[in-house]
């Protein structure tokens, strides 16, 4: 938009210039005959090139992949069918895809986004940002505790990924160091919605492969009105906040035992023990967080019918004094502790548990055929799905490629006729 200055003899030159940047440009936009034109189709396994194995569930494993139509790196998990029908986990599929994608369209910087989405026959494909720190966890467990100055900072983001959720009338329900990731930049993100619920109240059970009703959660992690079996609020995920925190800070968990019915009748019965050697500030936020009355638990919306959460108050609790919130969101605040990255941080597998990386990253063979009826539920579930930056990143790398073999031509002309003179 600003006026040229053409030096005398140079006219032809710089209109025929500007004829090839034109062509150059409809190229782009037609994506060049045949190229990425009309409607992006939605992305498949053979867009992807599976690097290294870097996590294993019991539905299935997490892969560091390359998508070759963008040569980006992200994480891939992928869900064995079979297995979500044996556990009778479609409704939790199908909870976690909703979470995500109502997510997605309200992203935040603490939390980790769906990328994209699709089914093969026997797999479900969800896919998602590399984050190449790992888990929080590790980290915790290599320093064995952390200062009060780093679990601040790391239960500061936390907190505002939790509120961001909630907001959206979102409850995490399991939160735990090994679903807390650490980026490149020393920030963290939440991960992992495979247990989510949507709205202000959610059941403290599901159904098991046998039918019989199990908890949700990890219990070292769960509130005691969930382990009570009670209708359950936003005030479990202050808990688990309160018990991350206290692990964070202490080095172990407020409550520990090797049979699950015993460590379930502590959490619910026996008060937490508080280490001396703690500030005021971090002992007066812990024992609040770890109120076992919902309603009366400090970051729950007093009065408030279902137990919602309120970070506000815990923002502004002595402990969080002096941390400048604002520049937290904006990430502008230096992390703690940086994770040791390769030169290339989105190749780098370092900081994954070597007994996966190790591993070739092969998906796995089906276990069993799944059910016409069970097929006919995944279909259901319309998983094909695109986000915004994924799908203009694709489009991108599409048009550069289409456009090379198209208006390119054009620029390639003219620079083989032009003189040197201009």
């Amino acid at each position: 938009q600003r006026a040229l200055t053409v030096p005398e003899g140079c006219v032809v030159e710089a209109v025929a210039l500007v004829e090839a940047l034109i062509e150059y440009l409809e190229a782009e936009e037609r994506g060049g005959e045949g190229g990425g034109g009309g409607e992006l189709r939605p992305l498949e396994l053979s867009d992807f090139t599976l690097l290294r194995l870097v996590g294993k569930g019991g539905y299935g494993k997490v892969f560091q992949v390359r998508c070759v139509l963008n040569d980006e790196i992200y994480a891939m998990k992928v869900v064995d069918k079979a297995s979500v029908e044996r556990y009778r986990s479609m409704a939790n599929i199908a909870v976690e895809l909703a979470v995500l994608r109502r997510y997605a369209e309200y992203r935040h910087p603490f939390i980790l986004g769906l990328e994209s989405a699709f089914q093969s026959a026997q797999k479900l494909h969800f896919v998602m940002e590399y984050v190449p720190g790992g888990m929080l966890f590790n980290h915790l467990r290599q320093q064995e505790m952390f200062s009060e100055k780093m679990a601040r900072f790391y239960a500061a983001e936390v907190l505002l990924g939790l509120a961001h959720l909630h907001e959206m009338r979102i409850i995490y329900r399991d939160l735990k160091p090994e679903n807390v990731l650490v980026c490149a930049d020393g920030n963290v993100k939440l991960c992992d919605f495979g247990l989510a619920a949507i709205g202000l109240s959610a059941p403290a059970s599901q159904p098991s492969a046998s039918g019989k009703p199990v908890l949700v959660g990890t219990t070292e992690y769960m509130a005691p009105e969930v382990i009570r079996m009670a209708p359950c609020g936003q005030a479990v995920d202050v808990w688990s906040l309160g018990v991350l925190l206290y692990e964070m800070v202490t080095g172990e968990a407020p409550w520990f035992h090797k049979e699950q019915k015993e460590l379930q009748k502590k959490i619910t019965h026996t008060k937490v023990r508080l280490p001396s050697w703690l500030t005021n500030e971090a002992r007066g936020l812990l024992r609040g967080l770890l109120t076992k009355d919902p309603a009366l638990r400090f970051g729950v919306k007093p009065g408030s019918a279902e137990c919602e959460s309120d970070a506000a108050a815990i923002q502004a609790h002595p402990f969080f004094r002096a941390l400048n919130w604002k520049l937290l969101v904006l990430k502008k605040l230096e992390p703690p502790l940086l994770p040791v990255l390769s030169e290339n941080p989105l190749l780098d597998i370092s900081h994954f548990d070597p007994k996966y990386t190790r591993e070739a990253a092969v998906l796995s063979p089906p276990r069993k055929p799944i059910s016409a009826s069970a097929e006919k539920e995944f279909e259901a579930l319309s998983l094909e799905y695109m986000s915004p930056e994924t799908r203009d990143s694709v489009t991108r790398a599409s048009l550069r490629s289409s456009a090379s073999s198209g208006g390119a031509e054009a620029l390639l002309r003219f620079s083989r006729k032009s003189t040197p003179r201009c």
